[in-house]
């Protein structure tokens, strides 16, 4: 036995790991043109009726929303390179937060950019 642990928990530490890289690359990919404001008004980005009133509220609540993506992201890819180049041993618990870390970064930054877009009124 390796220093890693079982070869399938090793394996399975790898696929997690890749999974939160990737989504952190994903998302910083998907906040870039909002970060840039260049997305048009009701295309693709943050959709809360608050965004939709005006260009200026679209651009301002998405441009929020893709700079908190960008600074959230860089946790996702920490967590993921944990996993790919360090022993992890994978409880339950720990298995059930490297498979919900996307979903949970993801949820606060929707709550992050709703409560900003309500600061707008």
């Amino acid at each position: 036995m390796s220093r890693f642990g079982p070869p399938a928990e090793r394996v399975m530490a790898l696929w997690l790991g890749a999974l939160n890289v990737v989504a952190g690359l994903l998302f910083v990919l998907l906040a870039l043109p909002l970060y840039q404001r260049r997305s048009p008004r009701g295309g693709f980005g943050i959709r809360f009726a608050t965004a939709l009133k005006s260009d200026r509220a679209w651009y301002t609540v998405n441009y929020h929303a893709g700079r908190r993506t960008i600074q959230l992201a860089p946790v996702l890819i920490i967590i993921g390179l944990y996993a790919l180049f360090f022993p992890v041993e994978l409880t339950p618990g720990l298995t059930w937060m490297f498979v919900l870390a996307p979903l949970i970064v993801a949820g606060l930054i929707l709550v992050d950019a709703y409560l900003f877009s309500l600061r707008l009124r």
